[in-house]
Order: C-alpha cells, then structure tokens, then sequence
C-alpha cells in the first residue's frame, strides 16, 4: 500500500490539522495467494439490485400489460374496426345520396326522404339476400323436381304459406310480399341507440360493429321461435327481436320482420364481413390472396395508403424475435407468454428512427404515431358495448382492473395479478390459502395498491413493502404522518389497513410482490439484462478494487459518467482494469494536535468534513427513518489513548469503546493494556455495503454481511502513544433464509467467510529512542510528520485489513497475519 498524504491546512489556535491521503494497492511479492487469483462467492450488489428493482419491475409489468392492452386494440382495430368504419361510411354515402335524388345509374332525379331512402337501401339488401338464400339451398328445396331449380327466400316463404293455405292450416293465404316488406329504416340509420344508451346507427362505425357482431352470435331464428319472442317485449330472448327492438324494425307482420333482420344482416354484416374483411381473426395468416391485406386494413381505418410490404412490417416485424418492432408483434413464440411489445418499441422512437425502420414517410408517421400513443396513454378508451359490456376502458383502466379482477377483454386473470392467473387460492399457488375465494378489488383501490403513496410500483413503496416482508415489521414510520414512528408488525391485517383492502386481498397482495415478481420474475430478468445473479467469479484484484456490473451501469443517475457501473469494496485511486477511471477524490481527515484542549491529541475530529461515521450519518438516518442511527467519530484515536472514553475506528465498519485494564511491558517499555470489541450479532453492515441513502439501506436480510473485531492494544503508560497492537477482525454471512433474518442471529446463524489477523509492535531501534520519541511525538505536527513509529497506523491496517476480509471469501481457510 502506498500512501500519498497532503498536509491542507494547520491551525495552531483551533488544534487541529487536515490532511488528505489516498493509496495505491499492488499486491505483494510474498502473497500467499497471486491477486489474479479466481474467487466465487456472493454477487454482493445483486440481492440489493433485486430487491430495489421490485418497484420498477412492477411498474414494467404494468406497462407492458398496457403494451399488451395496446397492442390487442390496435389488432381488433386492424381486424373489425376498419372493416366497420368502411361499412359505415358506405352506407351513410349511399343513404345520403338517395335523400339528394342520386340514382342508381348516377344520374341525378328528385329528392326523398330519410324513409324512402332508408327503404331503397333496405330492399337493395333484400334483394342481394334473396338469390344468395337459393345459392345457399337455405330452404333445402332445391333441386326437387331434377329442374335444378334454385328456391330463393320470397319463393320458399310463399310457397310455404301457399302450401299451408292449401292444406287449411293458413287461412290468410299468401301474405308475404318479399323486397316490399322491407319498411322505413330511417331510425336504424340515424338514431338507433342500445338500452343502456350507447350510439347503435348504422351510419356509425360503432353501430355497424355491434349489429355485425349481434348477427353473428344470434343469426336469424324461425318464424316460430320469433313468433314466440314477439310478445315479451321489451325483454326479447332471440336475436331476430332483440336487433328488431334496437334498431326499430319490428312489425306484427313476424315475416316481414324476419324478412328485415335477414336484409339488415346480410346488407350491413355481409359488407362488413365478406367485402372488407371484418371479423376475419386469421387473416394475417392467408396464403392465398384472398383475405383484406394489411394494406387495406390500414387505408380502412387510418386512411393511410402503404404498399402491403411497408404495413406488413409496421404490424408484423420482428415477430417472434427478441426484439419486435411491429405494432402487432410481440416476441413470444408458441404458447410463450409476451415480455416484449413491437407497440412499446414503437413508441419510443423518434420520427427519423421510426420512418427509416418502418420505410414510412413523415406524413405517414405524423399520423401514426398519434394513433399509437393514445392507446399506450390512455387518451383513446374501447367502448366496452363492442364487447358486450357497458362504459368505457382505457389503457391505465384496463392495468387496474385486472390487478384485482377478471381481464374484461379475454376473460380469466391475468399471471401478474392479485389472482396470479387463477391459481389463487389453488394448489398452483401453494403459498396461497387453498380454498380462498378469488379476490376482487375496484379498479380506484387497485389503482391506489400500484401507483399510490405506497404504491408497490413506485420504488420507494416497493422497497417499503418488501421491508416489511423481510424484516417482518413495517419501517419506524407514522403512517399518518409519514414521519418517524413506531414499528407495527408486518401481517395481513397490516397491509390491509395501509392499503384499504380485506384480509384476503392483503395475502394476495403479498404473495403477488414476495413470491410471483420479487422472488420469481425480478431475479431472472436481472440476468437476462446481464447480471452474474447471485453468485459471481472474479478475481481477488477485481473483488478489492473494481468491477463493472452492467445492473449498476443502467440504474447509475448518470449512465455516461466515467465512472457508471464501476464498483468496489476497498479505495483504490483508480477502479481496477477499468483504464484509470477515477474513484474520486482522496479522503480529508481533520486530527487534534493537542493545542485545544477541546479535543485529545491525535484525536480524529473529522472525515471528509464531518464527525459522523460516512455510513452511520444524519442522511442515513433521515433516509432510514432512524433505523440506521448517527455514530459520531468523537474521541477515536488517532494515536493515543488518554485512558478517559477512548474509541477506536475498526477500519469503518464501527466505533467501538477502549477499555483499560492491567499494565505490563513492551520491549521494556511500560505499558497500559487495552482492549476493544465488536459483537458480530450486533453489527450487520448492510447499510455500508449499499449506501444508497433509501429505507433498502435498512433491510439487513438484502445483504445480510455481519462484522466482527476483538482488538488489543499497549500504550505507554505516560504519553498515551500506542506502540503495539494487534486485531483480528472477521466478516460473516447470515444463514438463515432470507424471509428468516429479520431477528438479531445468533453465533451459530453465522458463517466466517474471512478473517484477518493484523499486529504491529514498535520496532527495537524505536524503543530504545522511546523516551525521544514521545518527546518528539506530543509537540505540535511532529506526531504526524515523524512516521517513525509504525503503530500509529493500527487503526488504519484494521481498516485496510477489515474491508479486504469481506471479498476474500474463498481463501478463509487460514488466518492471515499481516
């Protein structure tokens, strides 16, 4: 180790002395073990990383659930919802035309009415309908005489009232008019709205989609079932009613209302359907040329005219791949589930990224990408009457409705959810109770359980969450307040009442965070983006004095400093193999030179301007909520001991008392015998180890690394000036289980993974000039500037000594002297 000390400042009035000093290590030519050497123990940075990751890997998932969201509107828009503003659009051009006297020729002749016009669509229908019935053998007449005659729907219906007539059955005869039983259809195009108030016109996107889906589900029924139906009123039960209701064409006439229901079907479904490729789920899948292309999906709906080539890949590319770009696309391949999102891609690029990715140019893309981000944002909502259901959900609603209950959409639980994808309360999830019932929370309290004050994903709620999962009691927090308080025990009813949900919500909730995301999903995907995980090789030089760690890298405040992703356990100027970037500036240290009476010779009155020890300080407390408390530097020695409330500095990682007791000789020297002790069950240093100034400082079972010393020391019995010395520091890991640390271990919970013996002991030639040597040592600097004397440096070999300890885990098999 090579020092370089910098005298900054000396003020004889005040008593004190500031100096700066930094090291380099090299390793020395008599190591037991080269520094190269390869060394496997815990990846230190990576519980922490995981557990600080919780937060943000929630808010992820709940962001590519609203990718997933996105993604799955954009893909009905492609499939029905173009195909339905397209359908609209036709009819309400070609309504609006007859009402000007457009004739079918394109001639121009007298206007009409609404009623009239709505009638010639309807019996233009009709009449489509009529020989599609014959090609179809709807009636399954034709071809009964051998003829091959083809019964179209007015012959079959007649002929069956004719027949029936005959037959004495039917004594009104035949009173089916065919196309003329079509009547005004005015209210179904202009102002046909659902029960529950939604807009149902057939001029209308919106009305087109619900008619197409409802005949669909619920063709055309029999004159019979229809007959029947026509008297519960309003309450219908067939489909033929229910559209006949909605969209105002029923007549007591039950075959003309049939007749209707078939034209208005055929007419409005079959063009949305059969012309413009609505309803169609697989049509991205024809080979044969015969589906509507993505080209013509996008013109439908957005207007946009691209070659087939060009919107194929803004759908589709990348599909499959690790990294999708299409809209569409996700990376899942088979029955995998999606992690990454071509929408989400998508939305992060600029203009120039995304037109030279996608071959769109700047106009395409400024409509596009508006298009795109008021779904991801939540500014366009899906009309839930499309779906069967009533109101409105949107991208954000959608996240918080299916935290805490069905998805809306597809149906079932999504895997990320209060409910786990349905195994809650099953075996599948055995840290669930078997036999609870699913949870079902509001989407208001779902949405206040993710993104609230205590959100679990935001970061610092999660950390708060995740200590009270791993310290078994909630942070020392006034909930009320949000300022210190007292800490309540981590249960149920806890997380019930600090997130207003019920019992069984509250043991969702907790396993969902604990089991599901930050046990089983977080550590995973921190690996994925490049961690070691929880163990890692590296060699003896890397672990001392520095190596990159790409999990650090990204979540450093600036990610282009010199110095993001670089860590280390001890100080070296430079971070090692890192091409000589810098760990900072030196250390400042102010000691008392004995002038002030305030203060004790060699006494260490500050580090780096401040009396606290750097990781016990004001901000860590503040940060902890008082669970890492303040330790004061005041009265360590530097040096000397005055045998009245001495404290030695172990290397930083605590400030323990000097007790005296006994005399005796060293070299010949009279000495005090002294004595200084850490217990190890007492001492985690987590908060050293991290240091990030967040509650996660607090959370021993993160990095549960406990320190151990016993130290002894001789100091001559006049000046105080120690002269010998010796230490044996040891550093271990709890092990216990991690949902098990939360108590204070005991000895046996513990395991040594390195410990280092150091002693100092002034030299023969020194002693002999003792008695000059405290002479010299106790008058102004010259205790400083003398470094004659090797043990005014115990302290800082123990420092030196106790952070290499904790790297050094492999090579623990025998003690070290140094």
């Amino acid at each position: 180790i090579t020092y370089t000390r910098e005298i900054l400042d000396y003020n004889e009035t005040a008593g004190t002395m500031q100096y700066s000093e930094s090291k380099v290590f090299t390793c020395a030519e008599d190591t037991r073990n080269p520094c190269d050497t390869l060394v496997t123990t815990t990846n230190i940075p990576f519980q922490p990383q995981v557990t600080g990751a919780t937060g943000p890997a929630i808010a992820g998932i709940m962001d590519l659930t609203k990718a997933g969201f996105a993604a799955g509107l954009v893909g009905k828009e492609m499939e029905s919802f173009g195909a339905g503003k397209v359908t609209a659009e036709g009819i309400a051009t070609s309504y609006g035309a007859i009402q000007m006297g457009v004739q079918a020729d394109g001639t121009m002749g007298s206007p009409v009415d609404a009623g009239t016009a709505s009638m010639v669509l309807g019996v233009g229908w009709y009449d489509a309908f009529d020989p599609y019935f014959a090609s179809i053998n709807g009636s399954e007449l034709n071809n009964m005489t051998g003829n091959e005659e083809m019964i179209t729907y007015t012959q079959a219906i007649q002929g069956l009232q004719a027949k029936e007539a005959a037959e004495g059955t039917n004594s009104a005869g035949v009173t089916f008019a065919g196309n003329a039983s079509i009547g005004n259809l005015s209210y179904a195009f202009d102002s046909a709205m659902m029960p529950t108030g939604e807009d149902a016109s057939l001029t209308s996107m919106q009305g087109v989609l619900i008619l197409a889906g409802h005949c669909d589900a619920f063709p055309t029924g029999n004159y019979s079932t229809v007959a029947a139906d026509a008297v519960n009123s309003p309450a219908f039960t067939t489909g033929t009613m229910q559209r006949a209701g909605i969209w105002g064409y029923a007549s007591a006439d039950i075959n003309a209302t049939i007749a209707t229901d078939y034209a208005v079907c055929f007419g409005v479904g079959g063009t949305f359907s059969t012309i413009h490729g609505g309803g169609d789920s697989d049509w991205f899948m024809d080979t044969t040329g015969t589906a509507v292309n993505a080209s013509t999906r996008i013109m439908n709906y957005m207007g946009v005219d691209l070659d087939n080539a060009v919107a194929t890949t803004l759908l589709f590319g990348g599909k499959g791949t690790a990294m999708p770009i299409g809209l569409l696309a996700t990376n899942a391949v088979g029955s995998e589930s999606a992690t990454a999102f071509g929408i989400a891609a998508f939305a992060t690029m600029d203009k120039s990224t995304a037109t030279a990715t996608y071959g769109i140019s700047d106009a395409e893309y400024d409509v596009i990408a508006p298009w795109v981000a008021n779904w991801l944002s939540s500014e366009t909502s899906l009309n839930m009457i499309l779906l069967g259901g009533s109101g409105t959900i949107n991208a954000e609603q959608f996240v918080n409705q299916t935290l805490g209950g069905l998805d809306p959409i597809n149906g079932g639980y999504l895997t990320y959810s209060l409910n786990l994808g349905g195994a809650w309360g099953t075996a599948l999830a055995p840290t669930s109770p078997q036999g609870a019932d699913y949870v079902s929370v509001s989407p208001e309290i779902a949405g206040n359980m993710l993104y609230g004050p205590l959100g679990v994903a935001t970061d610092s709620g999660a950390v708060l969450f995740l200590h009270g999962e791993l310290m078994g009691e909630t942070p020392p927090i006034n909930f009320s307040t949000m300022g210190a308080g007292a800490p309540t025990p981590w249960t149920d009813a806890t997380v019930s009442a600090l997130y207003g949900i019920d019992a069984n919500a509250a043991a969702a909730l907790r396993v969902m965070v604990r089991d599901a995301i930050f046990t089983g999903f977080v550590p995973d995907y921190l690996v994925g983006l490049g961690s070691d995980g929880p163990y890692k090789t590296q060699t003896v030089n890397q672990w001392l004095f520095g190596w990159y760690d790409p999990i650090s890298h990204g979540a450093a405040d600036d990610p282009t400093a010199a110095d993001a992703g670089w860590t280390k356990l001890e100080t070296n100027l430079t971070y090692y193999g890192s091409n000589n970037v810098s760990t900072g500036p030196a250390t400042t240290y102010t000691v008392c030179t004995g002038h002030n009476p305030d203060c004790d010779k060699g006494e260490t009155i500050l580090e780096d301007g401040s009396n606290e020890l750097a990781w016990h300080n004001t901000a860590m407390a503040m940060a902890t909520y008082g669970a890492v408390g303040v330790e004061l530097l005041n009265e360590t020695t530097g040096g000397f001991l005055t045998g009245d409330g001495d404290k030695v500095d172990a290397g930083g990682y605590a400030i323990a008392a000097i007790t005296c007791s006994g005399t005796s000789e060293v070299k010949g020297i009279p000495v005090d015998d002294c004595s200084a002790s850490v217990d190890p069950t007492t001492r985690p240093i987590t908060a050293k180890l991290i240091k990030s100034l967040t509650l996660l400082d607090s959370m021993t079972p993160a990095l549960p690394v406990y320190f151990g010393t016993e130290i002894t020391m001789q100091s001559e019995e006049l000046s105080g000036l120690i002269i010998a010395g010796e230490s044996t520091s040891t550093f271990y890991l709890d092990t216990r289980g991690q949902l098990d640390r939360a108590t204070t271990p005991a000895m046996t919970d513990l395991q040594p993974v390195f410990q280092i013996v150091q002693s100092s002991e002034i030299g023969d030639s020194d002693a002999e000039d003792m008695e000059s040597s405290i002479v010299q040592n106790q008058n102004g600097l010259s205790y400083w500037t003398n470094f004659d004397v090797p043990t005014d440096y115990v302290a800082l070999l123990l420092y030196l000594g106790a952070v290499a300890c904790l790297v050094l885990a492999a090579m623990a098999t025998n003690k070290e002297d140094e």
